[in-house]
């Protein structure tokens, strides 16, 4: 079993997850607050890849044009 930590949350944001969890798309607070962090978590490690890939990448002689909004979501950190 897990850790078990208390969160105090404003009344906007927990009728937000409960309008989630009544449209089927969770079971639980408990299950959506958990995939939340697992998704966060996610993302922190991207950005850190990110940051520690920084400086050691050489611009190509011949770049290819990539938008910034492709980079983004071939490394999952779409808006």
């Amino acid at each position: 079993m897990g850790e078990l930590i208390h969160i105090r949350i404003e009344k906007k944001i927990r009728d937000e997850i409960q309008k989630i969890i009544k449209d089927n798309m969770f079971s639980s607070e408990s299950e959506f607050i958990r995939d939340a962090l697992r998704n966060n978590i996610e993302v922190y490690r991207k950005i850190e890849i990110l940051k520690s890939m920084q400086g050691k990448i050489k611009p190509s002689k011949n770049p290819t044009k990539i938008k910034r909004s492709e980079v983004f979501r071939t490394f999952g950190l779409e808006n």
